[in-house]
Order: structure tokens, then C-alpha cells, then sequence
């Protein structure tokens, strides 16, 4: 069982990385984006708002990324956070919902032993 957490670890990092680099791309599209229609005229609420956006998701991920890493090295704390992450992911269908299935499977059912 723990070489399926590891794997669901290992994972979450990757899907964050891959989280972070989309929203980079989409943060510079959309900026040239609004610079090209607007002609230097953006709302200001709106232009915090985006950027209020993107910093909160950009920190989301970047935890995903850390406890990824985290639950790799083996951290007892990585637990409980994964499976929150895990039960958001669960809403984003069709590879967030597959790997939240795994990460609960993973960390929710018992080890057992066998005994020979």
C-alpha cells in the first residue's frame, strides 16, 4: 500500500506543476489579451480581481506541489491534507477525478499484512 501513496504523491506534485505552468500561460495570454483590446484601458477592479485569482490559485498549487513532495519523503503530517486536496480534485473531471479516487483509495483503506 505505501508504494500507491507514494505513487499518489508523486502524482499530486506533478498535476501541480502542471497547474502552475497553465496558470502562468493563461496569466500572460490573457494580460496581452486585455492589453490588445482595451488600449491601455483596464478596470482596475477588474485587473485586481484577475490577479487576486491567479495568486490564490497559484498558492494552491504550489501546495499541492509541496505536500507532493512531502508525502514522497515519507512526512506522517501529509495525510490529512492530501486527502483534502483529493476531495477537491474529485470536481475536476475527467484526471483530477481519477487521481482524487486513487489519493482516497490510497490513503483510506488499511494496510494489511499478510501473515505466512
Amino acid at each position: 500500500m505505501e508504494s500507491h501513496r507514494k505513487l499518489s504523491s508523486a502524482l499530486h506534485a506533478a498535476l501541480g506543476v502542471i497547474h502552475v505552468v497553465m496558470l502562468l500561460g493563461i496569466y500572460v495570454f490573457a494580460s496581452q489579451l486585455f492589453a490588445l483590446f482595451s488600449n491601455g484601458e483596464i478596470p482596475a477592479l477588474f485587473t485586481q480581481f484577475v490577479g487576486a485569482f491567479f495568486i490564490l490559485a497559484s498558492v494552491f498549487c504550489l501546495a499541492q506541489i509541496i505536500i507532493g513532495f512531502a508525502g514522497l519523503a515519507g512526512q506522517p503530517w501529509v495525510r490529512i491534507p492530501l486527502l483534502v486536496i483529493a476531495a477537491f480534485e474529485l470536481f475536476q473531471f475527467p484526471f483530477g477525478t481519477a487521481l482524487g479516487a486513487y489519493t482516497l483509495w490510497a490513503y483510506l483503506s488499511e494496510d494489511k499484512q499478510q501473515v505466512q
